[in-house]
């Protein structure tokens, strides 16, 4: 992840924390993912249309059990922890929803 983050930060990629994506916007035409919906704050949002790409990063599933159940089995649902409160997949699921692979 370091590894990831220096050459994001060389190439001047713009990386924003503590933000909450809620949608993503696709091109009816190509299908190409090219903005995303982001809360940064209560009731305050912002949309972001990409230049070149959108770059996703939503952490794991192991707050939802139903989207592990999906991917994984029983067993693994079942070792669901508190500790991974807030990983949910959102994204993971916002893209199943608009087609993305």
């Amino acid at each position: 992840m370091k590894a990831l983050h220096k050459a994001a930060q060389e190439a001047r990629v713009k990386m924003l924390f503590k933000h909450k994506a809620v949608d993503i916007y696709r091109d009816p035409t190509s299908g190409r993912v090219v903005g995303v919906k982001v809360r940064v704050k209560r009731g305050e949002y912002v949309n972001f249309m990409a230049k070149k790409a959108v770059v996703l990063a939503s952490g794991a599933t192991l707050d939802n059990p139903m989207l592990v159940w999906e991917f994984g089995s029983y067993r693994h649902a079942s070792l669901c922890v508190p500790e991974a409160r807030g990983h949910t997949g959102e994204m993971i699921k916002a893209l199943m929803r608009i087609g993305v692979p």
